[in-house]
């Protein structure tokens, strides 16, 4: 077996870029893949703003995914799970 910093996966593997990596991406990378699967924030999501000028609301970025353990009831999942999650727009 391999282990990996951060794994990649192409669409031709898997019809969509999405990066697993252990701590979110940083926003402003993201533009290069469609979704990230991470871990290290436990049970808080990696938020955006959809809000307008002076007027802030956030909401979960669907290009992220958190699989911490305290996310996901402690228990493995499935990466077929993880796939379904993903929001591709």
């Amino acid at each position: 077996d391999e282990i990996f910093g951060v794994r990649v996966f192409t669409p031709k593997e898997i019809g969509i870029k999405m990066i697993m990596s252990h701590v979110p991406c940083h926003m402003t990378s993201m533009d290069r893949w469609d979704v990230n699967v991470h871990g290290h924030t436990h049970c808080n999501m990696v938020m955006k703003n959809v809000g307008k000028l002076y007027k802030e609301h956030w909401v979960e970025d669907p290009k992220y995914i958190n699989v911490c353990v305290e996310n996901i009831n402690y228990t493995p999942i499935h990466f077929d799970e993880v796939l379904a999650k993903v929001v591709v727009k």
